[in-house]
């Protein structure tokens, strides 16, 4: 009987032995579970932070290559009126002994230039050219002095010219929105675009971060244009 109770005794610590063994691998299988879903979060957390990266990186590329062809664009237009300014100086100078009214050359000189560019000249234009100042209308003034495929050559010229710039305002901007680096970018003349790609390393728990591939994303933003003019890079 004692040899009974001694056996039965011995089987119930090892069925709480096993048990406890069933419990504690539960416990480790619902850690690592908790680890994988954790990674598993990582992933999509930095593609998201990655995207965002791209996102500003590109966004910034565009909105330094618009500024620049900008300011390329409006002192080419400046050079235009300097020299229409002259040349009605010039015009005037050379007809001041014919018998008629500073006026009536002046309306002779525009129509002149306008039938020359085969466009009717802004006012604006008009009222600078006639008192040598003023305010001229941009954009108006650009597609009076120049044809489209003028401006799409200035613009795209300056796009390039300007790209180590506007990378340095891509990448700038990706660092700052958590970005390990800028992998790729370039002026995507076709479009008339601006496309960055960029990377972040992700660091997990699972597995070793140097065995995951890097996070990449990309993006490409419209270069903002002279309003009605289709830019088309030669």
């Amino acid at each position: 009987m004692r040899q009974m109770n001694g056996f039965r005794k011995i089987i119930q610590n090892e069925r709480g032995d096993g048990l406890m063994l069933v419990m504690v691998g539960i416990l480790l299988t619902s850690v690592f579970i908790c680890f994988v879903f954790f990674d598993f979060s990582n992933v999509f957390i930095n593609k998201r932070v990655t995207q965002t990266g791209a996102d500003a990186a590109a966004l910034a590329g565009a909105k330094s290559s618009s500024e620049y062809m900008s300011e390329i664009l409006q002192e080419k237009v400046e050079e235009e009126l300097e020299d229409v300014t002259r040349s009605w100086e010039a015009y005037l100078a050379a007809a001041l002994d014919e018998e008629k009214s500073i006026a009536e050359l002046f309306d002779e000189f525009i129509e002149s230039v306008e039938n020359s560019r085969g466009k009717s000249m802004p006012g604006d234009i008009r009222n600078y050219i006639w008192s040598g100042s003023g305010q001229v209308e941009g954009n108006p003034a650009l597609r009076f002095f120049f044809k489209d495929n003028e401006i799409s050559v200035m613009a795209c010229k300056a796009v390039r010219d300007n790209l180590p710039s506007s990378y340095r305002e891509a990448t700038a901007f990706a660092e700052e929105n958590q970005n390990d680096r800028l992998v790729d970018y370039q002026f995507l003349e076709d479009e008339f675009k601006i496309y960055a790609k960029t990377e972040r390393n992700g660091q997990y728990i699972t597995v070793p971060d140097s065995s995951v591939k890097a996070i990449s994303a990309q993006a490409s933003i419209q270069i903002g244009s002279p309003k009605d003019v289709q830019i088309a890079c030669p």
